[in-house]
């Protein structure tokens, strides 16, 4: 019996990624960046390079493993806190993630959920 010849599986390019987790509690984040972060950062994969945007105390261990690291204060923490109009949480989880996108080009992005 003759196979019929099929025609190759095609996939539409994936954009860019975002992942804003731990690696404790998210396995979408732990396979991404093998690094215990018990804080919630931010990861970017963007025409496939790897991003992230965590605390200061976690760059040069999120690094080690080869990805691009970069620290809250590089997107204006320091200067948003200074302010006092918004709480940690909110520059942190809202103002700072934004900040990291626009330095990054990241206009529109697949996220998880």
């Amino acid at each position: 019996m003759q196979q019929a010849s099929r025609a190759p599986l095609q996939c539409a390019p994936v954009g860019p990624v975002l992942i804003y987790a731990d690696t404790i509690r998210s396995p979408e984040m732990r396979h991404e960046v093998p690094v215990l972060v018990p804080d919630p950062f931010l990861y970017a994969e963007k025409d496939g390079k790897k991003i992230t945007m965590s605390t200061a105390f976690e760059v040069d261990r999120i690094a080690e493993a080869g990805i691009e690291a970069h620290p809250y204060e590089e997107f204006g923490y320091d200067d948003l806190l200074a302010e006092g109009k918004r709480s940690r949480f909110d520059i942190i989880a809202r103002d700072l993630p934004l900040s990291a996108c626009q330095a990054w080009g990241i206009r529109m992005a697949a996220a998880s959920s």
